[in-house]
């Protein structure tokens, strides 16, 4: 017997009666190990066979992927937030991104049957509502950046802390370096260099990674190449997670730079109560980067080039 080809699998998760979601985790499962033409091409045979527009296929493996992003980061299972009301779904994720309780309590209860779309279209609208009320309020843009501020150096204090008591390989001085803000290729508000015995300035470097709520998972996609890059000019690379849902972004960085074959960055991640933690499926022993540029790391702190 003949396996069912790609095109057959599409058509079997578009038959009457199937939630929308079999199809959004077969095409996430499809595309998350593509290259960017094969991604056009799972997207353009999807189109094809389920008659479906690219636009809605987008929108079924974004709302997807970001589901079962809110319910690993709640341990839950993606099953138990996963409606076959698609645009309540979508709906309830926005609202997730401005109220985390209430966007998960949508999920569940659309899950459950227990809320609509409508109540959750109301609940979404309400909470844009409130926030661009409080966008209004005066000193709103300045104030709470400012205490922010104050706050994430604190913490990056404590974590620099914890990295140099429970992690040899960054038990030396750090200096905060501020990459040159104007360049956009090598722009990094959170980069430290360490100092070992050796005295090489420039040896090795973290970078601390404020990553943003869980449900941004793209945020984690763009930081990756960037560190790549950066990570050249250093002998040691690790990237720290170190705010809210550290280890779903360290998750899927982990992924990322195995699929892209990278093992010259080390990912890391602190804790509420200092503890540093390595990733499980990342060595410990990092290989040099394939193109070493270190010996061009004091010209390009400089911007001599």
């Amino acid at each position: 017997m003949n396996s069912e080809t790609f095109g057959e699998q599409v058509q079997r998760s578009c038959q009457r009666g199937t939630p929308w979601y079999v199809l959004a985790e077969l095409l996430h499962s499809r595309i998350s190990v593509a290259s960017a033409s094969e991604t056009g091409e799972i997207k353009a045979v999807a189109c094809a066979m389920s008659r479906y527009t690219v636009g809605l296929l987008n929108r079924y493996i974004s709302t997807y992927a970001r589901t079962t992003l809110i319910a690993e980061a709640s341990r839950l299972n993606a099953s138990d937030l996963l409606s076959p009301v698609f645009n309540g779904v979508e709906a309830a994720v926005k609202l997730y991104d401005f109220d985390r309780d209430r966007g998960l309590d949508a999920l569940i209860q659309l899950k459950q049957g227990k809320t609509t779309l409508a109540a959750v279209r109301t609940k979404l609208a309400e909470a844009r509502e409130l926030q661009s009320a409080a966008a209004n309020l005066p000193g709103y843009s300045l104030i709470p950046r400012r205490l922010t501020d104050i706050e994430q150096q604190r913490r990056q204090a404590s974590i620099i802390r914890a990295l140099q008591n429970g992690f040899a390989p960054l038990s030396g001085r750090y200096e905060k370096i501020d990459w040159r803000k104007r360049d956009r290729l090598l722009r990094c508000e959170n980069l430290y260099i360490v100092d070992g015995d050796d005295q090489r300035r420039g040896h090795k470097a973290i970078e601390m990674v404020d990553a943003g709520p869980e449900s941004e998972f793209n945020h984690v996609d763009t930081i990756i190449p960037a560190a790549i890059l950066r990570s050249s000019f250093f002998k040691k690379y690790y990237l720290v997670f170190w705010t809210d849902d550290t280890e779903v972004h360290a998750k899927r960085a982990a992924r990322l730079l195995k699929w892209l074959e990278v093992d010259s960055i080390g990912i890391l991640t602190v804790d509420a109560h200092g503890r540093v933690n390595g990733h499980p499926e990342m060595p410990y022993d990092l290989s040099e980067p394939k193109h070493d540029r270190s010996s061009k790391f004091e010209a390009m702190l400089n911007a001599d080039y």
